[in-house]
């Protein structure tokens, strides 16, 4: 993507975004989401990392998500969700899952730190090769907690293990636990990241993304574990510490 394709797309993220209105909380769990998928630190190979966290941006748009990774002959994968989709029931939520997922899932009505069940989606993921081929497609569960909280379930295309790095590994009742923080800032469409803060993207130490409405930064931090074949994540932009993240991850487990 040129330099001007992206001013281009840029503003009319910018022209977009000026004429949706979120609840600040609505707002970053969709960012909270995104980026989960999307800024997974060593995964990021393939596609142009601006480019990526653009498009990342512009999938707010339609409360949507994208992500690249790097797999064998799988290059990035694509998903989206609708609001009108939304499922409000636990039950069915699990129902529609474990119809999906061909196995068991656990979703909890309640996190163990008082958090409630919100709502859930059911969505396809979409693998593709370099050449945007679709590769594989496989189901993914998300769901929204209060306090700002959200859980993933996949089968995806193997399970969660310490391939990116991470900052914090246990072994809890014969359940491998990783938990990994990163740092991002968002930026308006029209806006320039600093010299410094261009080097320590450069360095994996700091996520850009354009298309927020004012700049802000913010640390996303996620726990993830593997049952029965199933993959887990818990994960929270700053008001969770990757500490109260493990315990959440242990009473989830403790209820698996």
């Amino acid at each position: 993507m040129s330099e001007n394709r992206d001013e281009q797309l840029r503003a009319e993220i910018q022209k977009q975004v000026d004429q949706i209105f979120w609840s600040r909380e609505q707002a970053q769990k969709n960012l909270a989401e995104i980026h989960r998928r999307a800024g997974e630190r060593s995964k990021i190979m393939r596609l142009p990392k601006k480019g990526i966290m653009i498009a990342a941006a512009a999938a707010i748009l339609a409360t949507g998500s994208i992500t690249a990774i790097a797999a064998g002959k799988i290059a990035w994968t694509s998903s989206s969700t609708n609001k009108n989709e939304a499922i409000y029931s636990v039950s069915e939520l699990k129902k529609q899952a474990e119809e999906k997922l061909g196995t068991n899932v656990v979703i909890l009505d309640q996190l163990s730190d008082g958090s409630t069940f919100e709502e859930g989606y059911v969505t396809q993921v979409n693998a593709h090769d370099e050449n945007g081929n679709v590769v594989n497609t496989y189901p993914e569960i998300s769901i929204h907690y209060s306090g700002m909280l959200s859980v993933s379930i996949e089968k995806g295309i193997g399970e969660s293990d310490s391939s990116n790095a991470p900052d914090y590994h246990e072994n809890y009742h014969g359940i491998s636990i990783y938990a990994s923080e990163d740092n991002y800032l968002f930026l308006p469409p029209d806006a320039e990241p600093s010299e410094e803060d261009r080097k320590l993207e450069e360095e994996g130490k700091l996520y850009i993304s354009y298309g927020s409405s004012q700049e802000e930064r913010k640390v996303f931090r996620f726990v993830k574990w593997s049952y029965e074949g199933v993959n887990y994540m818990v994960h929270a932009f700053d008001d969770k510490s990757v500490e109260d993240l493990v315990a959440l991850a242990k009473g989830y487990i403790d209820a698996e």
